[in-house]
Formats: C-alpha cells, sequence, structure tokens
C-alpha cells in the first residue's frame, strides 16, 4: 500500500541517511530498526485510517453532487479519482492480511480479500487450551505462560543422548575441492540472487521488514547489506539480534485442543535469510553426492513421486507375494516434533564426521546456535536443541539427522542382520525409504527381523534425541497371513494400530483394483475448497483464475501417480463447471455454452480449462518420460527389472498383474510414444524399419518398405566415419518423400531419445518448423574480454530457399588483436535456429582448437534465447546439435559459469552473408597466433549457456 505514494522512496532515503557507520550484521540491523520506526511514524500520519478516510470522501463527493453536480464537475472528478486510490489500497492492504496468493489486487476483490483475511484471524486464534489435567484454559496470560513452559521444554537438549555410535557410521564424503567451492568468499551477485529468492510479502520477523522492502530499495541498501553479510561469513560470528525469532502456532487439526495438535513456524528476519540461503544455494549441489539415495527430499534430481512408486510396488508385492520365498511387511514410522528434537551436537558431529570444513561447520552452528525464540509478547528465550521451520537451512540440514537412520539401517543389510525386500529376483533391494521425516521401512515379517528393527529404531533414538510416536506407527501385511505371526511382529515394535495408514505422502495406500471410492476424498477436498468461495464476491475473471490455479491445480499430484477412474475425472469437471457456472437459492444457474467449448484456447473462443481425463494422462507421460530419461535411478530400475527385464520401457506391454501405479505409467507411455523418436547417434540401436525416428513423418517411421533390405541399423545408413548420411543408399532404398525427411536431420555423438514434438506458435507450419531467416540482435559495440581471457565471436546467416548456412568466427584477445578467423558453409539446415546453434558449435570446435588461454564464446542469436532457455526443453531442429555442443564443452579442460552478455557481431555479420553464395571454398581458418596448448571454455550468451547445458 505504501508504494503507491510517490513520496515513500524520499522518506525511506531520508531515514536511511540518519544511518550510523557499521560493517556488521548488528550494526546494519539497529539502522533498520530507524528505518522502520520512521517509516511506521510516516505511515500514520501520511495514510491514517482507511476506512475513515474513505467516509470523509464519500461524504465529501456526495455533498458536491448535491450542491452543483454540473459546476462542481472538476471537483467531482478530483474526489472520485481520490477514492478511487483509497479503495485501491484498502484493497491491497486486505490482500496482503487475507495470504490469497492465487488472486492479484486490482479487479474489485476487497469484499473477497476482507472476508479470508477475517476467517484466518478467526481460524489462527487460540481461544482455549488443555492443561494436562483435563481441564481447560481460557485466560491470555495463563496459556501465554503455557505456550513458554511448553516450548522451553521442547527446545531443551537431552542430556542423556549418546550419539558416537550413530555418528561412527557416516562415511567421509566431502571432497577438498567440494570445501574449496563452498569456502570461497560471497560474490555480491551470490548475495544479491540470494536475496531475490525470498518470497517479497513472506511474514516479516520481529524487524518487521519483508524482503520487499529489501528488493525494492536493493540500489541504496545494497552497499551496507552486502558488507555485513560477507563480515559473517568472514569471521563466523552472529552478532545478538540478528537471529530473534517469533513463533506461530498454525493449528493442525480442525479442532486443536493441546499445544500438540499446533504447528510452531519461525518468523526469521530478512538479513538472517538471506546469509541463510546463501549456505542453501551453496550446499544444494553437493547433496545429491552426500545423503543416501533412499531419501528423496529436497535433493536435485529426485522426486517424491520417486517414493511414491517404490513404495506402491513394493506394497503391491507384499499384498501379493505367491513363491513362496517368506512374507514381508511395511512398517510405518511417525517421529513427533521431528524438527524440534534435532540435536545440535549430533549435527555438528555428522558435519564434521562427512569431512565438511571446520570453518564452515562454524558457519552453519553459528545459524543454529544463535536463536532466540519469543512467542507474541511473552519473554524471549535461548534453545538448545531445534531447527527452525520457516529457515531456508533447516529442511537441509534435517537430511543429515535423517540419515542417521539410514546409516544404521545399512549397517545391519550388510551385515546380514537385516534382510532387505525384492519385489522379484533380478530387482534392486528395498530396506526403507525417506521422505524427509516420512519414512517407511520393509524386512521380513517373523520376530528376528522384528528385532532387529526395534534395535535400529532404539539405536536411533538415543543416539539423536529423535521420539518415535508407536500410538501412530502402522504396519502392513499380506492379506490371510498367518495372524499369529503377524501378532508377534507387532508386539515386538509396539504398533498400536490394527489398520496400516491409509495415505502414503498425501496419496492412497493400493490396495487391489483403484476404484473410484478410493479417490472420493479428492472429490471431497475440491467440493469444500471451491464452497469456501462464496459466489458473489468474485467477479468472473477472479473465477477463471481461481479455478486454473486451484481448482485445475490440486489433483494434479496425485494425477501423477494413478490413473483416476474415468468417473472420478467427470467428477471433478462436473464440479468445477457447477461453479463457473454458479448456483442461486441451492439450484444450478444455466449454462449458457457447452463446458467442451470451454476447454478451447482463449485464441480459439475458449477458456482454456483443463480436460481432466487428457490431462490426467499427460501428468502421467511425464512420470513415463522421466523412467525413460532417469533409467539408472531406483524406481526406473526397479520397475525394469519386474515388467520389461528384456526390453525398454517403449516395447512393453501391459501385464494383467501389474500394480496400480505400473499400470497408471503405462496409460501415460501411450500419449508419450505418439511423440517421441530416436534421436540419432551412431544408429546402433535404432532400427530402421521398426523404430519411431523421423520427426518430419506423422507416424515418426519410415514411410519406405523394401522387403529384401538387409539394412537393419540406422548405423548401416551412415558413412564410413559415421558423421553424415550415406546419400547412395539413400537414393537406393528409399522413397523421396523420406530422403527429404532424412536430409534436415543431424547426426551426432552419442545416443539418446528427446520428445519430436516442440512447443508450437503462432508462426508454426504445422511440423515444428518456424519461417524465421534472420536473428534478432541488441546493438551493442563490442566489449573486450577480462586480462588474460579470449573472446571469440560468432555469427551466421541463413538461406531458407536452398536450406544452406553461413557461419563466421573471430577470436580476439583483450587489445581487440585477432588471434584467427574462420568461415564454413552448412548445408541441409532444416531452419535459421539449426544455423544459429551450428555457428555456434563450429564456434566452440574452433577455440578448442585454436586457442590456448580461457575462452569467452559470445553470440548475437538471441532467437536461441528465445527457444533454448536454461533448464527447458528446446526444438527438435537443434537438440542434436545442443546434445553435441555439450560434449564438446566437457571434453574441454576448465569450464567455468556462464556471465549473461550478448554482443553483436558486425564486425564480420556482412562476411558471412556473402560466403554462402559466391564463395567456392566451402571452409576456412585464418591464424593470427598459432600457440597451440589445451583451451578452457567459457559461455557468456544465455543461449550458448543452454547448448552446454541440456534440459
Amino acid at each position: 500500500m505504501w508504494e503507491r505514494d510517490e513520496n515513500l522512496g524520499v522518506e525511506i532515503e531520508k531515514a536511511w541517511a540518519r544511518r550510523n557507520p557499521g560493517s556488521d550484521l548488528g550494526g546494519l540491523a539497529e539502522n533498520l530498526k530507524q528505518v522502520a520506526f520512521a517509516l511506521r511514524n510516516w505511515s500514520r500520519e501520511k495514510f491514517g485510517h482507511v476506512n475513515k478516510e474513505i467516509e470523509k470522501l464519500r461524504k465529501e463527493l456526495d455533498d458536491l453532487e448535491w450542491e452543483d453536480p454540473v459546476g462542481n464537475r472538476a471537483a467531482i472528478c478530483f474526489k472520485v479519482k481520490q477514492l478511487n486510490e483509497i479503495l485501491y489500497r484498502e484493497e491491497m492492504m486486505w490482500l496482503q492480511r487475507s495470504r490469497i496468493s492465487w488472486l492479484k489486487e486490482g479487479d474489485r476483490n476487497t469484499n473477497f480479500f476482507h472476508r479470508k483475511a477475517m476467517w484466518r484471524a478467526k481460524k489462527n486464534k487460540i481461544k482455549k487450551l488443555k492443561r494436562e489435567d483435563g481441564s481447560w484454559c481460557s485466560d491470555q496470560g495463563e496459556m501465554g505462560s503455557m505456550v513458554t513452559d511448553y516450548f522451553t521444554t521442547l527446545f531443551t537438549a537431552d542430556q542423556s543422548i549418546n550419539f558416537e555410535g550413530v555418528v561412527s557410521l557416516f562415511q567421509q564424503c566431502i571432497t577438498e575441492e567440494m570445501n574449496k567451492e563452498l569456502m570461497k568468499p560471497y560474490s555480491d551477485e551470490e548475495i544479491g540472487d540470494a536475496l531475490h529468492q525470498i518470497g517479497p510479502l513472506k511474514a516479516p520477523g520481529p524487524d518487521g521488514l519483508p524482503a520487499r522492502f529489501f528488493q525494492r530499495n536493493w540500489v541504496m541498501l545494497r552497499k551496507e547489506v552486502i558488507e555485513a553479510i560477507q563480515n559473517f561469513f568472514e569471521t563466523g560470528i552472529m552478532p545478538d539480534g540478528i537471529n530473534e525469532t517469533k513463533i506461530v502456532l498454525i493449528p493442525k487439526l480442525a479442532f486443536p485442543e493441546t499445544l500438540k495438535d499446533f504447528r510452531p513456524i519461525s518468523l526469521c528476519n530478512v538479513l538472517y535469510k538471506v546469509v541463510s540461503q546463501c549456505l542453501v544455494n551453496r550446499l544444494w549441489p553437493l547433496l545429491d553426492g552426500i545423503i543416501s539415495p533412499n531419501q528423496s527430499a529436497f535433493i536435485p534430481g529426485r522426486m517424491i513421486t520417486d517414493n511414491a512408486l517404490i513404495a506402491f510396488e513394493c506394497i503391491h508385492a507384499i499384498q501379493n507375494n505367491t513363491d513362496g520365498r517368506g512374507d514381508y511387511c511395511a512398517y510405518k514410522l511417525d517421529l513427533s516434533k521431528a524438527y524440534d528434537r534435532v540435536d545440535s551436537g549430533f549435527l555438528k558431529s555428522v558435519l564434521l564426521k562427512l569431512g565438511f570444513q571446520c570453518e564452515w561447520v562454524q558457519r552453519i552452528m553459528a545459524c543454529v546456535m544463535s536463536v532466540r525464540y519469543s512467542v507474541k509478547v511473552t519473554p524471549s528465550f535461548t534453545p538448545t536443541r531445534g531447527l527452525r521451520q520457516g529457515d531456508p537451512l533447516s529442511p537441509y540440514l534435517f537430511l543429515f539427522v535423517a540419515d542417521g537412520l539410514s546409516a544404521l539401517i545399512q549397517d545391519r543389510v550388510q551385515n546380514g542382520a537385516l534382510q532387505e525386500m525384492k519385489i522379484c529376483r533380478r530387482a534392486p533391494g528395498v530396506s526403507h525409504l525417506l521422505f524427509a521425516d516420512d519414512t517407511i521401512l520393509f524386512f521380513k515379517a517373523d520376530q528376528h527381523q522384528a528385532h532387529q528393527v526395534r534395535e535400529i529404531v532404539q539405536d536411533y533414538e538415543r543416539g539423536t534425541g529423535q521420539l518415535i510416536n508407536r500410538a501412530k506407527c502402522s504396519i502392513l501385511f499380506k492379506r490371510k497371513d498367518d495372524t499369529t505371526a503377524q501378532d508377534q511382529v507387532k508386539r515386538i515394535l509396539r504398533v498400536e494400530l490394527d489398520a496400516f495408514e491409509p495415505k502414503y505422502l498425501g496419496l492412497p495406500t493400493p490396495s487391489g483394483r483403484m476404484k473410484g471410492m478410493q479417490f472420493q476424498p479428492l472429490r471431497e477436498k475440491l467440493q469444500k475448497r471451491l464452497s469456501a468461495y462464496t459466489e458473489k464476491h468474485l467477479s468472473a475473471a477472479a473465477k477463471e483464475v481461481l479455478i486454473k490455479t486451484v481448482a485445475q491445480a490440486l489433483p494434479t499430484y496425485i494425477m501423477g501417480v494413478f490413473k483416476l477412474p474415468l468417473s472420478i475425472c467427470d467428477d471433478l469437471t462436473s464440479t468445477i463447471r457447477n461453479f463457473w457456472w454458479g448456483s442461486e437459492k441451492g439450484k444450478r444457474k444455466t449454462a449458457w455454452i457447452a463446458w467442451k467449448e470451454l476447454l478451447l484456447k482463449k485464441n480459439q473462443g475458449g477458456f482454456g480449462f483443463k480436460d481432466m481425463r487428457l490431462f490426467n494422462q499427460a501428468m502421467l507421460a511425464r512420470q513415463a518420460w522421466r523412467l525413460i530419461e532417469k533409467p539408472n535411478s531406483l524406481c526406473a530400475k526397479l520397475l525394469k527389472a519386474k515388467y520389461f527385464p528384456r526390453c525398454s520401457i517403449l516395447d512393453s506391454v501391459k501385464s494383467a498383474n501389474a500394480s496400480a501405479t505400473c499400470q497408471s505409467v503405462l496409460h501415460g507411455l501411450e500419449l508419450l510414444k505418439k511423440g517421441i523418436i530416436w534421436r540419432i547417434g551412431d544408429g546402433s540401436q535404432v532400427r530402421i524399419w521398426r523404430d519411431p525416428w523421423i520427426p518430419w513423418e506423422v507416424t515418426l517411421k519410415v514411410s519406405s518398405r523394401w522387403g529384401r533390405c538387409r539394412l537393419h541399423w540406422v548405423s548401416d545408413l551412415l558413412n564410413s566415419q559415421g558423421t553424415d548420411w550415406d546419400r547412395d543408399k539413400l537414393l537406393r532404398y528409399f522413397n523421396e518423400a523420406d530422403r527429404e525427411d532424412y536430409k534436415p536431420m543431424t547426426v551426432v555423438e552419442g545416443k539418446g531419445k528427446k520428445p519430436a514434438r516442440p512447443p508450437g506458435g503462432r508462426s508454426d507450419d504445422g511440423r515444428g518448423r518456424k519461417d524465421a531467416t534472420a536473428s534478432v540482435t541488441t546493438r551493442r559495440g563490442w566489449q573486450k574480454p577480462e586480462d588474460g581471457w579470449i573472446k571469440v565471436n560468432v555469427d551466421d546467416a541463413f538461406v531458407e530457399q536452398t536450406g544452406t548456412a553461413g557461419a563466421g568466427v573471430v577470436a580476439r584477445d583483450m587489445e581487440g588483436s585477432v588471434i584467427f578467423t574462420a568461415w564454413r558453409v552448412l548445408f541441409d539446415c532444416a531452419s535459421a535456429k539449426e544455423a544459429e546453434a551450428r555457428a555456434c558449435l563450429e564456434g566452440l570446435r574452433l577455440a578448442s582448437q585454436w586457442c590456448h588461454e580461457p575462452v569467452i564464446l559470445e553470440s548475437d542469436c538471441a532467437q536461441m534465447l528465445v527457444i533454448a532457455p536454461p533448464r527447458a526443453n528446446v526444438y527438435k531442429e537443434v537438440n542434436a546439435i545442443l546434445a553435441d555442443s555439450k560434449q564438446s564443452i566437457n571434453a574441454i579442460v576448465d569450464q567455468r559459469h556462464a556471465r549473461k552478455k550478448m554482443v553483436p557481431n558486425s564486425t564480420f555479420s556482412k562476411e558471412c552473408t556473402t560466403v554462402v553464395p559466391s564463395d567456392e571454398k566451402n571452409d576456412g581458418v585464418v591464424v593470427h597466433d598459432d600457440g597451440i596448448t589445451e583451451p578452457q571454455i567459457d559461455m557468456t550468451d544465455d543461449a550458448l549457456s543452454s547448448l552446454s547445458m541440456m534440459a
């Protein structure tokens, strides 16, 4: 709301100008307190009470209209403008209080935001708490004391913990190179990026300043904030006050009774969050090589759905075991207050045992040990254990604590004391699965194995301070099994629940065929969510946004694992349709147009709503693609061993005995097969006549028919070097249509599969190609590289009629002296995009041959920026070239991070244009410096960064 006033920046600058000198976080925090105090005073003077201002303006407007509406026209227009501004500020105020993230201000939704804010306040207000003796307390003072006593006890370390036994099972895995990467000084850009990763309007900490304040005024605050944070990383000392934390209690149940029914969320100051986020950004890329593969939470490349698919396959095997090799069981653990019970001594010992440098561990522990908690107006206290829910660093640190359980289980498995589960003879063993603190164990259902599991759990409790809530633990056995043996296992493990947990990771636990009844909670949840929004408080535009961002997004997670029954998909569609058209006095309003018409894109006359059946299949296709793309994941290995051991998933067929999740993935695979092709490497694994590998064909397969042809593999169609097509064989065995389709296909090193269908566009010709013939350039002069670097500039020209392009390359040092120039004619280019990508590839190859210093590669291929951003899918014309470029870069000694610049290559763009039609020589290199050693490559263009990082 403040940002609507043009004087806000001036007020902040005036307050900031009165700051005291200081370069550490403590001094910066004091200066920010003064700024916040000044802004609060200014707000009271400037804005006053919004509701009173609105009433005042409305009265003045009524008086003007009553006196002389014609004569007072100018004054009336001015008052209307003032009133609209105040109303807009009111709307933004209630938006922030409502915490609605899917709907923005500006659509006259003040009433809706007000209702949601009031509902949140009413829901989260603690009116009474149950004492230990069972009586109720409603006095605010006594409840405050109860809260303080409870959390003081909860966050006090258990002195009986003996963690040496668990810590000894960890193996050092942090290398010297990793420690160097972690300990290198933080740059200004890293700190700025960390700040902008924080949600701008997330609830602020005790200082009251949200991240939006820092982000909006970053130019003014940048120097002091960066110096203070860099000072912390140099000294490792966290000043008092920076880690002050306010605890907010969020109810976990609809009707909470005791403090155990609330989740404590920590509100940290933004300055601390920036420090924490900087540590996370350094640690996160290394986690995949540190944390056990059984853990799937918060680790790059791992997904929650992997755990779900593995667990449901194991459960399916338990329930349908008929091979007589012994019955297994699934044991679901429930950890009580897992984050709050993390022992700092255990955490520090684990980090040191893994090989983290002492200075890095000191930084981590400074963030953990300098916390001071306060709950509303109660006195603050210092905890001696626990991680905060709300600290960006906490989820990643908890992984090391959870890995202690993995270490204990793996030690027993390796010693032969615990037998892990195999769903079939060829499958890898599965002993346990973790998603943060969500734990499930698989073991043989006998007394000996139950005793081993009980000892593991007890060792974990004694060594880490974690506590198992046995009242909520559950266990799953084979159906119609020996109940005596089951009772013995349950008694050993002290399991009280008779039935297994109905949900795992928020998904229904499968039992036999998945019928509509098992997905009824999803339908009820959607109905409940939509019923919370009263129709009269939402405009049509707001309802559209609500449907797309909430209603149709709600089943996304479950649709990525299960094929929902058609009846459930239809019920979800019906619920959304009824909400869209609305109701009056319990009766549905008239539907003025068929729902299928609203499913069309907006440019086709619809609203772009989703078809639930097709959306379900599309989400499952993503799961199938992940199995193809990550064949070495535990999930992919498990499914392959059981369902398609002698072929790829693309050649697999449905099995009547397959699990519900496997049948669902194969349902998604049917859609995937309609648009997936082989990308040709050496062609040794691609069958000419059977496999899909022709990108421009409707069927994706060869249309020619040659009954007696002895050629079976695509490798038979390549020349002797394996770098291009054998034109004679193409003429002999294939019809003209197929030969034309082969021409634009590029042969690359290696093998792989990529989707054949690119994202379409308005100028798409219907076959995935666009009629672009020139690159968009940003007109800036050539900028010299840094000292000791070589800059290689690349440009291209494309002639659409002939499919021919010209590539030009020039290398210059920091003085602008030319080291070499080169040109090359590129034949058989399918589009301008492919010409650009191949020109960049030529620049990479030549740089690796002729440059003896670190190299920066620049290009003006702005269109490549659009179609190939980092971590995004790219068009099929350039897929192969990007893969080849990646291999070229990996072959170079030192690959550095990309710097984002883009400079036009006007020096030789004219030369590129003239090479194509006139020069008889197809390529050439003119070398101006013949020193050759092993080169280093850096890529400074986002487009070129995409060449090195395949999505």
